[in-house]
């Protein structure tokens, strides 16, 4: 469901309310779309086949024939492993505590290769590019998705060396807005409950003509619908505590994406780095 997922994300504010109720359903149930025909679909919707037809034209595919037959396409080459994607909340209760630790160690790995399986390529060398381009950049990422954005702007700051984490009620965000252009890539996180500072802030930035990175777990997530590029986190909720390894993981898939883009002078930029941190922070050393 790559990339009709991101069809529909980006063309979603294009949308009327008719389709983008049965794009909410191709996002959440695309079984639906592979089985039943375009007047069934348009039932189930509250629209009309009119209107699932039209939809099928406004995110890009000739006809329904031509959509159903990517989401079949999609469907089969999706093998999920949903024997090991549970929540923690619904593992057994006769779990044996020493068997726990594995169990939780499972799941994580499971959702991890999930992640990886349904990643969008093209959204993937897209959010690269748009790193790569920017002369400056903004990660936004509060409350509970604070940690992975605290992670994600130091590590940028290695790499690059051009990037301002935004804390929230401690910044002063007119003034850091004020100053974004073509230029600014902001990069946000966020996860349900999803937070209004972030979102404001997204829409903010756009205004000011900046691109937007979203790392989420729903193409029509809030930040979303805005979104240059969107990296999508498949996890257990809350995402942010069941989830929060899955989305160091997919942190950790851009980071290796840009190293690997432009491996030697990322190598140059942590020498750099390095060698600078030297005159500032002292490390411990074992005595002699």
């Amino acid at each position: 469901m790559h990339s009709i997922n991101e069809r529909i994300r980006s063309r979603y504010q294009a949308l009327t309310s008719g389709q983008k109720a049965v794009a909410a359903l191709a996002l959440k149930e695309p079984q639906q779309l592979a089985i039943h025909t375009a007047k069934e679909i348009g039932a189930a919707t509250g629209t009309s086949e009119a209107t699932v037809i039209r939809f099928c034209s406004a995110i890009g595919y000739a006809g329904y024939s031509a959509l159903q037959d990517a989401v079949r396409k999609s469907l089969l080459a999706a093998k999920r492993t949903d024997h090991t994607l549970r929540s923690i909340a619904e593992l057994p209760q006769s779990t044996d505590q020493r068997q726990l630790p594995l169990q939780i160690a499972k799941q994580d790995a499971g959702y991890m290769e999930l992640t990886a399986k349904e990643l969008d390529h093209e959204s993937l060398s897209r959010a690269v590019e748009l790193i790569g381009a920017a002369a400056q950049i903004v990660v936004v990422g509060l409350r509970a998705a604070y940690a992975p954005a605290h992670w994600l702007a130091y590590s940028l700051n290695v790499l690059r060396g051009n990037t301002t984490l935004y804390r929230g009620e401690m910044e002063d965000a007119y003034a850091l807005i004020s100053q974004m252009n073509e230029s600014t890539l902001v990069i946000a996180l966020s996860f349900p409950r999803y937070t209004s500072e972030t979102v404001h802030f997204v829409e903010a930035a756009r205004r000011m003509k900046a691109h937007v990175l979203a790392i989420t777990d729903n193409e029509l997530s809030p930040i979303g619908r805005h979104a240059d590029a969107l990296l999508k986190v498949v996890a257990p909720p809350p995402v942010t505590l069941s989830g929060i390894t899955v989305v160091f993981s997919l942190l950790h898939m851009l980071i290796g994406s840009l190293i690997a883009r432009d491996g030697e002078r990322v190598q140059r930029r942590i020498d750099d780095y390095e060698a600078a941190g030297q005159h500032f922070y002292s490390f411990y050393k074992e005595p002699e």
